[in-house]
C-alpha cells in the first residue's frame, strides 16, 4: 500500500461533498413543514436507498462525486428528521439513554470496523 498526498483536486471533492449536509438539513427541515415529518423522511429515505444501489455501476469521477453528493443530502435530511421526530414523540429520560445507547454502539461498530478493515487489509498482504 502506498500512501500518497491529497492533492487540491481531492480536497476540493471532498469539501463539495461535505457541503451536502448543510443542503440536506436545510431541505429537510423545509420539506418537513409543508408535508410533514413521515413523507419527507420516506423521500430522503428513498434518494439515500437509490442513490446508493448506483455505487454499484461503474461510472465517470464526476458523476460518482455527483453520487456522493446526493448520499450525503438524503442522509443529513434523514439524520435531522429522525431527531425531530424523536423530539416530538419520546420522553426526555427515554431519549436520553437510547441515545447514549445508540451512540455507544456506534462509536464501538466504528471502532471494529476500522480494526476489521485493517486486519483484512494486512491479511491480504501476508498471501500476495
Amino acid at each position: 500500500h502506498e500512501c500518497k498526498k491529497l492533492s487540491q483536486d481531492s480536497i476540493l471533492k471532498v469539501a463539495v461533498v461535505v457541503s451536502a449536509t448543510m443542503v440536506g438539513l436545510i431541505a429537510a427541515h423545509a420539506m418537513s413543514h409543508f408535508t410533514g415529518r413521515i413523507p419527507a423522511l420516506r423521500v430522503f429515505a428513498a434518494i439515500a436507498f437509490i442513490s446508493s444501489l448506483l455505487l454499484y455501476k461503474c461510472f465517470s469521477a464526476t458523476i460518482t462525486i455527483i453520487i456522493f453528493y446526493v448520499i450525503e443530502f438524503a442522509s443529513s435530511g434523514l439524520n435531522i428528521l429522525i431527531w425531530i421526530i424523536l423530539l416530538e414523540n419520546y420522553p426526555t429520560h427515554i431519549r436520553t439513554t437510547a441515545s447514549g445507547f445508540v451512540n455507544f454502539w456506534g462509536k464501538v461498530g466504528g471502532v471494529l470496523g476500522v480494526v476489521g478493515v485493517f486486519a483484512l487489509f494486512y491479511e491480504s498482504l501476508i498471501y500476495w
